[in-house]
């Protein structure tokens, strides 16, 4: 079936292309995710930040200035606090961080801030051709990013091109109606890929969650 609309922007890559990406942010993933924690009690200011459990923390310098802070900071944007400044009750509410698709995305994808890659991690993930989408894969946001990729790998072959709204590196545009704007847009471009798709891979956590 043919259809008017046009695909997303950066929609497809191959699967190769993910394995790349991956192998490339590996080694600072498994860094960043070694000295962090998470801050899980609900009454906390800090709920959702990232706790460094170091210090100095190897992805930020010693506070001498604001503008170096700034400069050489390398949580790109993502929300973080000094174990040292929670309470006991913080502390004893900390849990460990999960590489899920929301991290990837928010630290190497989409990031607030560069960081010390500059971006780099994004050119991968950029289209070689204009790929036709084959397969759209559908999964759960809060499952192990690794364990999303041994299951594709597992599934496809390395050339096949995948589709996933999570890691689409789009610049969402304004619609002409609607209050959200960013988030009609990425469920647009998500359902025009599921549209073009040949083929849908659905991928589950334990209780058959996926988005």
């Amino acid at each position: 079936v043919e259809h008017d609309e046009a695909p997303p922007k950066y929609g497809g890559v191959t699967l190769q292309q993910l394995i790349d990406f991956f192998e490339m942010i590996r080694p600072d993933l498994a860094k960043y995710m070694s000295t962090h924690r998470v801050c899980q009690m609900e009454s906390s200011q800090w709920l959702g930040h990232h706790v460094c459990m170091y210090d100095p923390c190897p992805f930020k310098p010693p506070a001498t200035s604001a503008s170096s802070l700034s400069m050489f900071d390398d949580h790109r944007g993502l929300p973080f606090v000094d174990a040292a400044s929670l309470s006991t009750e913080e502390e004893a509410q900390l849990e460990d961080l999960i590489a899920d698709s929301t991290l990837i995305r928010r630290r190497y994808v989409k990031p607030k801030e560069k960081g010390s890659s500059q971006g780099r991690e994004q050119e991968i993930l950029a289209p070689r051709t204009p790929f036709k989408t084959g397969v759209y894969v559908s999964h759960s946001w809060t499952e192990p990013f690794n364990d999303l990729m041994d299951t594709l790998q597992r599934a496809l072959d390395k050339e096949d091109v995948v589709f996933m709204p999570r890691l689409l590196l789009t610049e969402e545009e304004p619609w002409p109606k609607g209050k959200n704007y960013s988030s009609m847009q990425l469920r647009h471009n998500a359902l025009i890929g599921l549209r073009r798709s040949d083929k849908l891979v659905i991928i589950a956590d334990k209780a058959f969650g996926f988005s």
